[in-house]
């Protein structure tokens, strides 16, 4: 059964997580620059460009049809929920307390709203954590 709520409320959230993920990194960020505790250019400059690559990743089967089947394979969505999870669990692990389970609402309202599919999900699950760490481990290296 379809409740037209439950749909509407699906597509919002799936609208608002990645929004509310990003203001969570940002005011991370933030917190830490007026700390000044760490150096941040590494971490910062990492997770800008997981961001980006991540995206590439994500939208390039859209782009040029690579798996006409599964033409939203993976979720854009869910590869930014879990990119900016992996920053944020990065430099302070409790972040997980926040992030996955954003990430798994997300990922319900993605399926809910019709938007993805669970493989498409699985495909951003499964991918964006690791490029995230890779450059993470890469270009933060002098901040740890």
């Amino acid at each position: 059964m379809n409740h037209p709520v439950s749909i509407h409320t699906a597509e919002f959230l799936s609208r608002t997580l990645d929004l509310l993920l990003a203001a969570a990194w940002f005011f991370f960020v933030v917190l830490l620059a007026r700390a000044r505790s760490t150096p941040l250019k590494g971490y910062v400059v990492a997770t800008v460009a997981a961001v980006a690559l991540t995206y590439l990743l994500a939208h390039v089967n859209r782009w040029f049809d690579l798996w006409p089947p599964h033409k939203y394979f993976p979720s854009g969505h869910e590869t930014l929920a879990a990119c900016l999870g992996t920053s944020l669990a990065w430099r302070d692990r409790r972040w997980l307390w926040l992030a996955i389970p954003l990430a798994a609402v997300l990922a319900i309202a993605l399926v809910r709203a019709g938007w993805h599919t669970w493989l498409d999900i699985g495909g951003a699950v499964a991918f964006s954590p690791v490029v995230t760490f890779g450059l993470l481990r890469t270009l933060d290296r002098e901040d740890r």
